[in-house]
């Protein structure tokens, strides 16, 4: 690592907390924006846990929502960039056809059904309703 690049990870580190703090308040803003969506499961915080919440993810409902691609491409076209849950490790290319040492039951439908919003830590509330009233739009 050079000095230069020491120097921009310490400045970026002296601003950790309020990077974390606005992580959580978009995650709060967006659970309680998205509680009365029909369909909408946040992600949510364990009791036991601190979420940095570095990605607000949901979980749609197929009944309700179709595919969460469908959704996705549709925030595209609306010029929302959303993304899709992380892809499971075991479908990918170098691990799909080995070291399967378990059953994996879960990382699929997560990944079928899961959306992730916009929600850097610079987003205003203005742009995080507008995600918001594309969502209650779409359904």
């Amino acid at each position: 690592m050079t000095s230069v690049q020491a120097a921009i990870g310490v400045a970026q580190l002296e601003q950790l907390d309020d990077f974390v703090e606005a992580k959580r308040a978009n995650a709060r803003a967006y659970t309680e924006a998205l509680a009365g969506l029909p369909g909408v499961e946040a992600c949510t915080e364990r009791p036991w846990a601190r979420s940095n919440f570095w990605m607000y993810s949901i979980q749609l409902d197929p009944a309700v929502w179709g595919s969460a691609r469908r959704v996705i491409d549709a925030a595209a076209a609306a010029g929302i960039q959303c993304r899709p849950l992380f892809y499971p490790v075991h479908r990918q290319p170098p691990y799909r056809n080995s070291c399967q040492a378990y059953r994996v039951e879960i990382a699929d439908p997560l990944h079928a059904r899961g959306l992730s919003l916009p929600c850097s830590v610079g987003i205003t509330q203005a742009q995080r309703d507008r995600v918001v009233r594309f969502l209650a739009h779409l359904k």
